[in-house]
């Protein structure tokens, strides 16, 4: 059976999140070993656990990441560092960019529940407002962490558009044709 998409979710990168380059170059990581956990900044960990905790959002990772590893490798390196959100689902690691992959696991799921994007690449700003693009020097910072809890605690909003009697369009506000949550209102223009 198929999971269900029923709790908030975060699109998350890896790299300029949950590190950024003045920790990567203060603690050398990947220099001396190649023990992955080194690479997660604990004070960027706690703050996506702070989000994770206060919103209840599970992972969806659309880190590069994922073109090297599958998904039982990071079930098993995120509680390691101390990451306590379930991981739903890792993009595809065959799209042949980070916004192509969040492109097609949204076409995928058309999803109803509020989503963010927590990523330092700029090329996510089109998902305007729901991502949250961090400063690669430092990673996420306590202002995203706000951020990212205030947007996902609002419930997306929903407009049904009757094209006529017998047929209707739906569309989230950002104006992507998609399922609506079962508290939507429906407008006749």
């Amino acid at each position: 059976m198929p999971a269900i998409l029923d709790k908030p979710f975060i699109f998350l990168d890896i790299d300029g999140v949950l590190n950024g380059n003045t920790y990567v170059v203060a603690n050398r990581c990947g220099l001396y070993t190649s023990d992955d956990t080194e690479w997660f900044d604990p004070v960027n960990v706690a703050l996506l656990n702070r989000i994770t905790e206060a919103t209840g959002a599970v992972l969806v990772l659309s880190t590069s990441w994922v073109n090297m590893f599958r998904r039982p490798y990071f079930e098993d390196l995120l509680p390691k560092v101390g990451i306590k959100a379930p991981i739903f689902e890792v993009t595809d690691r065959y799209a042949p960019g980070r916004v192509e992959r969040i492109d097609q696991w949204l076409d995928a799921w058309a999803p109803t529940v509020p989503w963010i994007v927590l990523d330092d690449c700029i090329t996510v700003a089109k998902y305007a407002p729901r991502a949250i693009i961090t400063d690669t020097r430092t990673g996420l910072t306590e202002l995203d962490a706000q951020k990212a809890i205030t947007l996902l605690q609002e419930a997306p909003t929903c407009t049904v558009k009757f094209t006529n009697s017998r047929l209707g369009e739906m569309r989230f506000s950002d104006g992507k044709a998609t399922r609506c949550p079962p508290n939507s209102e429906i407008v006749n223009s």
